[in-house]
């Protein structure tokens, strides 16, 4: 059976075929080399700072996880992919940059097989769990490297609340019990010839006393 398709060598005239077929095996294997080089140095700068990076409270706060960010190395190497490698960093749109970043801190996550909890993987999965509650979505996002497991957000939670319990008090972290001025305040309905047939002709309002 004949073939259906043949691949062509173009090469210069002054090559004989040999060297040809050998330029181009060491063109396909210097751009392996080269992806296994970029790969590596991914990698290591993964790890490095993920061992690097400090331990952070239990349970940790939204500022807590502001400061957790992904190698600028990474970051500065899906910008390039994303953007192009033509364009300069100074020209790098918002898109480009978020993009990558969401990128890197997947990669961040991946590469640590979960245990690096970056800040996209904690927010969304708890934004998920508060505005759908299911455990499906989560856990399917969570399979695709998305955000953390749906144990893993309940133990969050869970750990969010006994802090508040601990704290035994009602109001905010924000607010001392000590050296503040209290007031409190009162609402009233304001309502003349409400009860018309029309409605015209009458007043409501509302109006506050402080104390």
């Amino acid at each position: 059976m004949s073939a259906t398709c043949k691949s062509e060598l173009v090469y210069s005239s002054s090559l004989n075929i040999g060297e040809a077929v050998e330029y181009a095996f060491d063109a396909v294997a210097s751009e392996t080399a080269l992806l296994d080089k970029a790969a590596a140095l991914l990698s290591d700068s993964i790890i490095c700072s993920y061992n690097a990076s400090p331990s952070l409270p239990w349970p940790p706060s939204a500022d807590d996880m502001q400061t957790i960010s992904p190698p600028e190395l990474v970051t500065n190497f899906l910008c390039r992919v994303i953007a192009g490698q033509n364009v300069p960093k100074t020209r790098y749109g918002t898109k480009v940059k978020q993009t990558a970043e969401s990128l890197a801190e997947d990669l961040c996550y991946a590469t640590t097989r979960g245990k690096w909890a970056m800040p996209k993987h904690v927010e969304l999965a708890l934004s998920l769990h508060h505005l759908t509650g299911s455990a499906e979505i989560i856990t399917l996002l969570n399979r695709l490297g998305h955000c953390q497991s749906y144990s893993k957000v309940l133990e969050l939670e869970t750990g969010i609340a006994y802090a508040v319990q601990m704290t035994d008090s009602i109001l905010p972290s924000n607010i001392t019990e000590t050296g503040n001025l209290f007031s409190h305040t009162c609402w009233d309905k304001f309502d003349l010839n409400e009860e018309t047939r029309s409605g015209s002709g009458t007043t409501h309002t509302t109006h506050g006393i402080v104390i």
